[in-house]
């Protein structure tokens, strides 16, 4: 046809575009996810790049030699009173060479400093937890959480004045109502002559909740999440190499890794597994790694919350989709199986992982069967019942805020 005049193919899309057109098929959440994330990759840069490579690659270095030069601990020892603890020397190496890398890392990825700082911190946090999280400014009685808290606040409702998607108004009274107990109970803590030091360490968890609000305005789609999620498994996998160090080392310790960062990467595994936003290979090796962990965490609330939530992914009614049950329940035996996989190699091999293999079981018996005679359940009734009875004494007031434990196991 010559250019210019009207040919079929123009006039049959003009026809179609007045027709009507078939529904499309609804999307599930992993087709809508996917979807968000390559509209978003056109914004910003890839999850993984050089820098973040460069991270790994030093904190496991760090991680590693940590875990291999530390003493060993006790896992009843006193607990610290008050702000006086020092924290292992590696976990400040770790923070002071990664922070760096990190603000390269978001410059290479087009992300905000104040998102690269919060990308950092989680990082820390799950790779080194309370020796990083009692890292302290000199001369003020700062605390890097403390720190990083103040930035991202500021940063995000002063400097940037982001008008993002508004809290819901159920999560703004709760969080009201939070702030309103912590108020009343450090001033029942101050009215009571109670230490001031311990007041205000006891009121820091009321101020932390602040971090909702925080990340709930830098959280402003799926890529991000997929970046904070990806962060904090590597934080996470650098505590468990640091635990591998240590069980090289000293095996005859309890535990060796925090179980609740592990058990929470555990979790998302099998979630992304059940609703197929990663590929299967990774899958098993990063659940392959955080069965690790969890071994190395001997964390009975741990076990116990994972085998919860598995019931609870079976017998709840409309929690799950038909589809999406079998195939979470595919994933976590799968996971199960790989544990226990480690569990029988280990036993059955080597005399040192046998050893903390058997304490395991035995303490996860103990807990669960034997609890009267469990020196660990015992330490948390202790631990409950104490501010219970003072709770007792004054109902109305409360006991306040900054009181140490006065009870001996």
């Amino acid at each position: 046809m010559p250019r210019g005049s009207s040919t079929p193919s123009s006039l049959d899309g003009a026809i179609a575009l007045t027709q009507p057109q078939p529904a499309q098929p609804p999307y599930s959440l992993a087709h809508r996810g996917r979807a968000i994330f390559r509209l978003c990759k056109h914004n910003e840069g890839p999850i993984i790049n050089r820098w973040l490579i460069l991270i790994m690659i030093v904190g496991a270095i760090i991680s590693g030699a940590d875990g291999l030069l530390r003493p060993p601990n006790s896992d009843l020892e006193p607990l610290p009173q008050s702000v006086q603890y020092d924290p292992y020397s590696a976990a400040f190496l770790l923070a002071g060479i990664t922070l760096p890398l990190a603000f390269a890392y978001g410059r290479r990825a087009r992300v905000s400093l104040t998102e690269a700082l919060f990308l950092w911190f989680m990082l820390c946090t799950a790779a080194y937890t309370k020796d990083f999280a009692y890292i302290r400014l000199p001369f003020v009685p700062l605390f890097i959480t403390d720190v990083v808290l103040i930035v991202l606040l500021t940063s995000i409702y002063i400097v940037q004045r982001r008008r993002g998607p508004r809290l819901p108004v159920a999560l703004n009274i709760s969080l009201a109502l939070f702030a309103l107990a912590g108020v009343l109970a450090a001033a029942r803590g101050f009215l009571g002559h109670h230490d001031s030091v311990l007041v205000l360490r006891d009121s820091a968890i009321v101020g932390y909740s602040l971090f909702l609000p925080a990340g709930y305005h830098l959280t402003r789609n799926w890529l991000v999440i997929w970046r904070i999620a990806v962060w904090f498994a590597l934080g996470a996998a650098l505590s468990i190499l640091n635990g591998l160090a240590q069980f090289a080392v000293v095996p005859e310790q309890r535990r060796f890794v925090s179980g609740i960062y592990v058990l929470v990467p555990f979790v998302g595994v099998l979630v992304m597994m059940a609703n197929r936003l990663i590929r299967p290979r990774a899958a098993w090796i990063l659940a392959g790694i955080f069965s690790i962990g969890l071994f190395l965490a001997n964390s009975r609330s741990a076990f116990v919350s994972i085998l919860v939530l598995f019931v609870l992914s079976l017998l709840v009614p409309g929690l799950f989709r038909r589809k999406l049950r079998l195939m979470t329940s595919i994933a976590a035996l799968g996971a199960a199986a790989v544990l226990a996989g480690s569990f029988a190699f280990l036993y059955l091999h080597l005399r040192s992982e046998r050893d903390f293999a058997e304490r395991v079981a035995g303490g996860l018996s103990s807990g669960v069967l034997h609890t009267n005679q469990d020196p660990y359940w015992q330490f948390w009734l202790m631990a409950w019942q104490e501010p219970w009875n003072r709770f007792n004494e004054y109902p109305a007031a409360g006991e306040g805020l900054g009181i140490p434990f006065k009870f001996d196991i």
